[in-house]
């Protein structure tokens, strides 16, 4: 997976969605990036845009460009944590199921694809504006994360990371080994798994010591839009 920051683009393409408001004319800036997705390997992949036209409804999995550009006998599968299990479906002739096409990815929401075709997968939406963005997860369960603006950031530099206590652990997904790697947090803090970096579009699981209801908070890493 590629870890370069999203590509900025306004007024090309076709794929701005500007809008009057009060007298003003606004523009919506929109993100692109591309990862490689060779055929048979599993991604976890997420998608930190949002919406183009900016009416503030969710995101369904069947809008993005990965789903569109997944051919027949791909497959996607999203976590629950309240069953600590995967769930999902296989892309058909006629498209995705209504269960995997209607499935609302949340602010910071993972998931995986393999793909049954070969060559690279876009990731297209909407740049977030919100000033923070926001995830809840469960402490004490295995909780799917992903960056939640389209910039990619070392895992010890985000909130989350600093807020786990000692005890709480991270994996990663490695795509060429197919496999997860990761490590625990000590009193010492993360040390090389601090170091890990987070591409745009790229997802990992928790596990927080901690109990209760928790929230990761992320604060906008740019000026625009």
């Amino acid at each position: 997976m590629r870890t370069g920051r999203a590509i900025w683009i306004a007024g090309a393409l076709g794929v701005v969605a500007a809008w009057m408001a009060g007298g003003a004319e606004k523009v919506q800036v929109i993100g692109r990036e591309t990862i490689e997705a060779p055929q048979g390997m599993w991604l976890l992949v997420s998608v930190p845009f949002e919406n183009v036209g900016g009416d503030g409804g969710a995101l369904k999995f069947g809008e993005t460009a990965i789903a569109n550009d997944l051919p027949a006998g791909s497959v996607v599968l999203f976590w629950n944590e309240d069953l600590q299990r995967w769930s999902g479906g296989v892309k058909s002739t006629r498209g995705w199921a209504p269960g995997e096409a209607n499935h609302e990815l949340g602010d910071g929401e993972a998931f995986f694809v393999r793909n049954n075709g070969d060559g690279a997968l876009e990731i297209l939406g909407a740049m977030p504006a919100a000033a923070t963005k926001s995830r809840t997860y469960k402490g004490g369960a295995l909780s799917i994360m992903a960056p939640m603006y389209p910039v990619g950031i070392r895992f010890g530099d985000t909130e989350v990371a600093s807020q786990m206590p000692a005890g709480s652990s991270a994996l990663f997904w490695d795509v060429g080994k197919q496999e997860w790697e990761g490590g625990t947090k000590s009193g010492g803090g993360w040390r090389e798994t601090g170091a890990r970096m987070l591409g745009v579009g790229e997802g990992f699981f928790i596990l927080d010591a901690a109990a209760g209801e928790l929230k990761w908070e992320q604060e906008k890493p740019y000026a625009r839009p």
